[in-house]
This record gives C-alpha cells, sequence and structure tokens, in this order.
C-alpha cells in the first residue's frame, strides 16, 4: 500500500467514525420520543457495541403497535388502555420494564406506581427498572434524571426532581402515594387464581379501594394481562356482559387485544399489523405448529393465554353447530304438547347474585325439545320467582317442575307448596341432587343438543344472552354466570329420566342397523370418537 492509499483509509475511517457519531446522536435523540428506539439504543448488539444501528431489541409489527399506544398515553392522549397479548410475546418488556424509565424521563417529577401479583414479582420489576435508570445509556438518553440519595429501593424509588416510583404487590396498600401513572401488569398469577372467585374478587377490591383511588382526574391507567378469565379485571371493566359492567366505565378505556392467530374478529387489529385474518402473529418465534400444538393440548388455555379470549369462538362444553334454534311458528302443534318445566332457583336478590331462571318446555311426539320463549330469567327474591312459576305453570299447565333438591327442599320448596294449594294449581315437583362438577351434570343436555333434540327460540328477546352463556360454559365451575345453562342442565337430566322411565323404547335393531338418535347409538358414538381421537393423538405424536 502505497501513502496516498494509506491517507485515503485514514480519511475513510475518520469518515467512518464521524458518521457513527452523527447516528449516536441521532439514536439518542430518537430514543427521547419513541419507544422502540428507546430499546434499541438501551439494548446494543454485544458484537457491535458502538454501531447504534444494530441492537439485540428485535422488534416487530406487534411491539411497534404496542409501542404506538403506550406513547399515546405518555402524550395524553389515552388515559386508560388495557392490552392483553400471548406469552413471551414481549409485552411486560415493553410495558412494564421500558416503558416506566420513559415516562419517568419525561416527568421525572410525576408519581409512577406499577402493581402486579406478588410483592415479590413486584420487586423484581422494580429492580430491572432502577438497573435501567442507572445505566450510563439511559443517562445519555435523560441526562437531567437522577434518583435522591438514598432512596432508591427495588420496591420505592424517589427522584431528584421529587417524582417517586413504587412497586407493590396485588393487596399493598400504597398509602399515602399517589399516582400520575398506575401500571398493573397481570394482577391474576395463572390459571388456578383465575379459576377462584374469591381470587377474582380480591383483584377487584384491591383495584377499586388502592389503585383506583391513588389516581386523580388526569391520572393514566394500563392494566396488561393474560385473559384467563373473562371475569379479570378486564372483562369486569370492559365487557358488556360482566355483572360489573358500568357503560360510563366502559368508554373510558381502550382496549387492545393482540392473538397470536389472527381471526376473524381480530380483522381490526390484523390491518393495524399490515396482516390479514388468517395470519400468524410473529411466526419467527411462535411458528403455526407450535401454536397447533399447544391448541391441541388445551384448547381452552390456548383461547385464554395466546388468544386473549377466555372462550373459543365456536364454545367451550357446548359447540356453536350443535345449538339447533327455531323461528316463530315452527312450534309443534299444542295437541301434541307434554309441558314441562326446570328452574335454577336464585334465592339472593343481590345486584351481583345469580339470576333465577324458569323455562317452560315441551315434547313433541318425537321426543324434540322445543324451549318455550317465555323464560324467567331475573333476579328477584324468592317469594317473586315462586308467583311468576305459579303464574306459568297454571297458564301452560306443567306436568312437572324439575329443580335441584337444595334449592327446592330448603329455599322455596314450602312455600310454593303453599301457593299452589291456594292458587289450585296442580304439578309434579321432581329435584335431582346437586352431585358432581357442572360439567358432569350437563353431560346429557349436550348429549340432546348433539342430536339435534333441543330447540332453542330464536326470536326471543333474551337469547342473545343465553347464547353467550351457552358458548361461555366451560363445565369447570369458574364461568363468570351459568343460571341459564343450570336451568338447561336440569332439562337435559330431566328428559334422560322421562326417556328411561315413561316407557320410552329403544326400536328393535333393523339388519344389524342402530338407528340414529337412540341410546345405543349415542354409545357408539361417543365410543367412535374416543378411538377417533385417540388415533390423531397418536399420528400427531408420532
Amino acid at each position: 500500500m502505497n501513502v496516498a492509499e494509506g491517507i485515503v483509509n485514514e480519511r475513510r475511517d475518520k469518515i467512518r467514525l464521524q458518521l457513527l457519531e452523527v447516528e449516536r446522536h441521532i439514536a439518542i435523540y430518537e430514543a427521547r420520543d419513541d419507544l422502540i428506539k428507546f430499546a434499541h439504543w438501551l439494548k446494543p448488539d454485544p458484537n457491535f457495541p458502538d454501531d447504534p444501528t444494530k441492537s439485540r431489541y428485535q422488534d416487530v409489527a406487534h411491539h411497534r403497535l404496542l409501542a404506538m399506544f403506550l406513547m399515546a398515553v405518555l402524550r395524553g392522549k389515552i388515559l386508560r388502555l388495557a392490552v392483553s397479548m400471548g406469552p413471551q410475546h414481549g409485552k411486560s418488556e415493553l410495558c412494564s420494564r421500558l416503558f416506566p424509565p420513559m415516562f419517568m424521563g419525561h416527568f421525572p417529577f410525576r408519581n409512577l406506581m406499577f402493581g402486579t401479583y406478588s410483592q415479590d414479582f413486584a420487586n423484581e420489576f422494580g429492580d430491572d427498572v432502577r438497573a435501567i435508570m442507572e445505566g450510563e445509556r439511559y443517562r445519555q438518553v435523560f441526562p437531567h434524571v437522577d434518583f435522591r440519595k438514598g432512596s432508591r429501593a427495588k420496591d420505592h424509588m424517589v427522584m431528584s426532581d421529587d417524582g417517586k416510583l413504587s412497586f407493590l404487590g396485588r393487596g399493598g396498600a400504597g398509602t399515602g402515594r399517589a399516582a400520575d401513572l398506575f401500571l398493573i401488569d397481570d394482577p391474576i398469577k395463572n390459571a388456578v387464581e383465575a379459576s377462584s372467585l374469591a381470587t377474582r374478587d380480591d383483584v377487584w377490591e384491591w383495584y377499586t379501594k388502592v389503585a383506583f383511588t391513588r389516581c386523580h382526574a388526569l391520572s393514566a391507567q394500563i392494566i396488561i394481562a393474560t385473559r384467563w378469565s373473562e371475569d379479570d379485571l378486564i372483562g369486569r371493566l370492559t365487557d358488556r356482559r360482566n355483572p360489573y359492567y358500568d357503560p360510563e366505565v366502559a368508554k373510558q378505556w381502550v382496549v387492545i387485544n393482540i392473538p397470536s392467530i389472527l381471526e376473524p374478529p381480530d380483522a381490526e387489529v390484523a390491518k393495524l399489523l399490515g396482516k390479514k385474518v388468517g395470519d400468524v402473529l410473529w411466526p419467527e418465534r411462535f411458528s403455526r405448529e407450535l401454536l397447533d400444538t399447544a391448541k391441541r393440548m388445551n384448547p381452552l388455555g390456548f383461547s385464554a393465554l395466546y388468544q386473549g379470549r377466555p372462550v373459543p369462538p365456536d364454545g367451550a362444553f357446548f359447540k356453536r353447530d350443535m345449538i339447533a334454534t327455531y323461528e316463530q311458528g315452527e312450534l309443534p302443534p299444542k295437541a301434541e304438547w307434554r309441558v314441562y318445566a326446570s328452574g335454577d332457583l336464585a334465592v339472593s336478590p343481590e345486584k351481583r347474585s345469580d339470576r333465577s331462571a324458569v323455562g317452560t318446555w315441551v315434547l313433541d311426539q318425537d321426543w324434540n325439545i322445543w324451549l318455550l320463549p317465555d323464560l324467567y330469567w331475573e333476579r328477584k327474591p324468592a317469594d317473586v320467582t315462586v308467583e311468576h312459576m305459579i303464574f306459568r305453570a297454571k297458564n301452560y299447565r306443567w306436568l312437572t317442575f324439575y329443580g335441584e333438591t337444595g334449592q327446592i327442599d330448603r329455599a322455596v320448596g314450602p312455600f310454593l307448596r303453599r301457593r299452589m294449594r291456594e292458587h289450585s294449581v296442580h304439578f309434579h315437583i321432581d329435584t335431582f341432587p346437586t352431585v358432581g362438577d357442572k360439567g358432569m351434570r350437563a353431560i346429557s343436555l349436550r348429549g340432546l343438543m348433539a342430536l339435534g333434540k333441543v330447540k332453542f327460540p330464536k326470536f326471543a328477546p333474551w337469547w342473545p344472552a343465553a347464547l353467550d352463556q351457552l358458548l361461555s360454559f366451560t363445565g369447570i365451575g369458574d364461568d363468570r354466570e351459568d343460571d341459564f345453562v343450570d336451568m338447561a342442565a336440569i332439562m337435559g337430566q330431566a328428559m334422560d329420566k322421562l326417556m328411561r322411565g315413561s316407557g320410552y323404547k329403544e326400536p328393535e335393531k333393523q339388519d344389524n342397523v342402530v338407528k340414529i338418535g337412540t341410546f345405543r347409538w349415542i354409545k357408539e358414538q361417543t365410543k367412535y370418537k374416543e378411538q377417533q381421537a385417540a388415533a390423531e393423538r397418536a399420528v400427531a405424536g408420532w
């Protein structure tokens, strides 16, 4: 290499260093107002630590979308944001580790409170946030931000400009501390906690009595959660079907669910992501094969964890395709009616208790059940419910009312029988013991529905709510509201009893062919499906 070439190379290296310095300043400047670029700056590529264009933080479309909403909170354009996203998809990294330092960098005089399911887990986030804010790269972006001396504990930090960061476990009081931003990341730990009504109530109490009371009119709130249950914090705040739903509260919230597989309900999110319905959200990390495996192993868990929907759209215990409906005018002639009723009777009229559900239904000559549109489904005192039962029994001439043993024997039974005598209304009362879980008690109903033997009135004003309950029902006892399903399950148990004890006989075989609809056919179909499922599992395992 001659002298001229050496001079050229030296100048080239000098220019390259100058360009890197310019790019470094640009990266620092852009990191102040862009959460994704902030993440890039804080996480340099260890192989190229001096190159600001390289980073070990690899963002994809859903990270950028989430960052856009978080920056809208920072700028005061959104005050209430609820986010659900699959596990290991980067929501906590952006929302709970990177956004708090960004917020305090802009507002070191404000107060941020962070809450999660336990104090130990909250301390982990506090430790991570503190490490970021003490780092050299953070100080290059926000050089004026510092902690007050002696006030940098992992659960409570005080800024030199008097701002504060507090990290609380669920149930922590935060007494005396205000919040300009209250950020909640997974207030429910896992499916076991989510299945407990007591735990869900504890979360609600903590939110309403601690988190919300720390806020003022201009405070921002962010909730990031895995949707373990429809009755979780996001559900109680924003789901119109939830008993806690308040439309005035719900309209304050921006809710964004980013599922791992984009389905028809996610069309708007898919558009924002530059994807289409049917696409996998992050195929480089969570391939369709991996997601399909997770779905096969645990459909309900997959729907909650990865899709942000605690119940699959096509139903859980009852599938959408087994639900038969009828229109006005399709009922069989009244001359063919055998009229019965079943009920799930709630004895408490409290606002958030279950409702009483009493359905009148008829059997036709082919042993089809037709649930009549005149459904009693109210949250009323027991005596009011009994009066409605007497009215319907007299009007439709019930043959038998079926209910649960405890509800009849210990609650409404004596009063019901007295009112029957006073009104000269006579029908038989039959009861079933409360044995096994709700799924076991609904098995008969599911079998009948699978055969198309149960008809629901599509035109009834209550049908959309009833359909929601049917599709949301899991059968494992964690259902938000299941009074209609409980009533219908008793109807299925009653039908089973009637068919076995009221002269119903299985038709004789002809040419060794089992007639569709018989109990033997049901047993053989069940056995066949079990064998088929076993074969599919074997193939999948192979």
